[in-house]
């Protein structure tokens, strides 16, 4: 893997392991408990990070086209960076990155242990003259290269951990 993907796929892990102890850290019934009124449960936010990544690895491995970069797509992104930093919220651009109203924590770790992986062995396949090319496209940022996917990919998840940190706190 190349050194760049490398430490951006660490970085993953890194806050992988973060979210995952935020939640196992809680009792059982605390991680079904929602944050606040009509907010998702500490186990939902997990199976819904993975279920972004998921959904982010099967756009990128359909071979689906995710077209060109344009001007529109990189303010598109800028703006969700911004949205990040700044600790927004926003409501999920696609269904098939809803949880489940009681997702099973066993099934969402193997779950994800196999996105990983699978997002692992792709890694290994970029080679740096295809590093900017794009690999998919986000329903609101457009056309994204491998790099930016890894950097959404972490800033979303890190997105959620604040979410649950501020629960405990």
């Amino acid at each position: 893997m190349l050194p760049r993907l490398k430490a951006s796929f660490r970085d993953l892990q890194d806050g992988r392991t973060a979210l995952v102890s935020a939640v196992t850290t809680l009792s059982p019934e605390a991680q079904l408990r929602p944050l606040r009124e009509g907010a998702w449960s500490p186990l939902q936010n997990l199976e819904h990070v993975m279920l972004v990544e998921k959904s982010v690895l099967r756009s990128i491995r359909s071979g689906r086209d995710p077209g060109r970069r344009t001007f529109k797509g990189k303010v598109a992104k800028a703006l969700m960076w911004c949205f990040f930093v700044l600790r927004m919220k926003t409501k999920v651009p696609i269904p098939e990155v809803f949880p489940q109203e009681t997702p099973d924590l066993e099934e969402v770790l193997s779950s994800w242990d196999t996105v990983r992986e699978d997002l692992a062995v792709y890694l290994e396949m970029i080679q740096p003259e295809i590093l900017l090319q794009p690999v998919v496209r986000h329903p609101a940022a457009g056309a994204m290269h491998i790099e930016e996917t890894l950097r959404f990919l972490k800033l979303h998840l890190d997105h959620h951990r604040r979410h649950l940190s501020k629960r405990s706190s």
